[in-house]
């Protein structure tokens, strides 16, 4: 009976590390105010796990079976970063029962008969059968542990849809940098080309430049050449 009790400590320790964790994460890329409901819901959850280890770990026959771990006296800062250094992960470790001494035989009756028979009897104990009173203590004590199974079972569910909701707001989180990446590079496709066209406008315009130079140029010398031609003349009519 107390066989789901360890399953639920077993699985809630390993949730609740994992919901830290991940809202550490989260923390890292998300701002705060957004964070907001679910630090809250988180510190709740804390509060009624650490109860819940607290009063489990009392139960005798519980701590024969599974080592409870111990949450801290308070929940985690998300807002620091460097408080995930001081996060210790709950472990819940299950004690293998010893081996069960061999039973021994107070008396052994054999009663040969003439199919060859045996017959074997053991001597009752004097306690038994069990006293009334710890019967009713026990059954108690049980009915009180499958109520608290009952209550945190339905704890658990809802840390499970928290962990779906973590989960969707992550698959967006990416969705939302891969369509921002995907967005710059074709901001910077497109600034590269305006960068070529503008350096291919300014190569135009040396060009022409250059050939607006040449062509004066060629004017001057063919006026120089005209004049000298002229002066040539002239000085050989003198």
């Amino acid at each position: 009976r107390l066989h789901p009790l360890i399953i639920c400590v077993q699985d809630s320790s390993l949730l609740y590390d994992y919901i830290v964790k991940v809202l550490f994460k989260l923390h890292d890329s998300l701002p705060g105010d957004t964070l907001q409901g679910h630090r809250q819901r988180l510190i709740d959850q804390f509060r009624r796990l650490k109860r819940f280890y607290e009063q489990a770990s009392t139960l005798q026959y519980f701590k024969d079976l599974i080592k409870v771990p111990l949450l801290p006296d308070s929940p985690p800062n998300f807002k620091i970063k460097d408080d995930i250094k001081n996060y210790q992960t709950p472990v819940a470790i299950v004690h293998t029962p010893p081996p069960e001494p061999a039973q021994t035989h107070d008396e052994v009756l054999i009663d040969t008969s003439d199919d060859t028979r045996s017959t074997l009897s053991f001597a009752m104990s004097d306690d038994w059968p069990p006293n009334g009173h710890s019967v009713v203590d026990r059954s108690k004590e049980i009915a009180e542990l499958e109520q608290r199974l009952s209550k945190y079972d339905a704890i658990l569910r809802g840390n499970r849809v928290e962990t779906d909701e973590l989960h969707r707001l992550i698959a967006a989180k990416d969705t939302e940098l891969i369509t921002e990446r995907n967005h710059r590079l074709q901001l910077e496709e497109q600034l590269r080309q305006q960068l070529d066209n503008q350096r291919r406008i300014e190569e135009m315009h040396a060009l022409d430049k250059k050939s607006n130079s040449d062509e004066k140029f060629n004017k001057l010398h063919e006026a120089y050449t005209k004049l000298r031609e002229e002066h040539i003349i002239v000085l050989r009519r003198v």
